[in-house]
């Protein structure tokens, strides 16, 4: 696995690192890679919603449903740290792109 799998933050190259590395984290490995790749996909295509209000808010909702599928899985709490803490960052990063859209608003 790739130290930047997840994304190039701390957490996605420690969280990369966790799963590649010992034994019985490489089991958690494909659902996570699965629920952060499909996170990260299918906020991509949210952000192409033109009504910038819409937007936002179905973007918020897809953070919260991807935040109850992690905490679902019942990973280990680093694990589980981690993986919420990349939805979190990637879901900053697009209501950043908006407010740039917007013009600040």
């Amino acid at each position: 696995m790739d130290k930047n799998t997840f994304g190039k933050s701390s957490a996605s190259e420690i969280l990369a690192q966790m799963l590649s590395g010992e034994e019985n984290n490489k089991k958690y490995a494909s659902s996570i890679s699965s629920l952060l790749g499909r996170f990260q996909q299918q906020t991509r295509a949210i952000m192409d919603i033109k009504d910038i209000g819409v937007r936002r808010a179905v973007l918020e909702q897809w953070k919260l449903l991807f935040i109850e599928k992690i905490k679902y899985q019942r990973f280990p709490i680093l694990i589980e740290g981690l993986c919420l803490n990349i939805i979190s960052m990637f879901y900053r990063k697009l209501l950043k792109e908006i407010k740039e859209e917007t013009g600040g608003k």
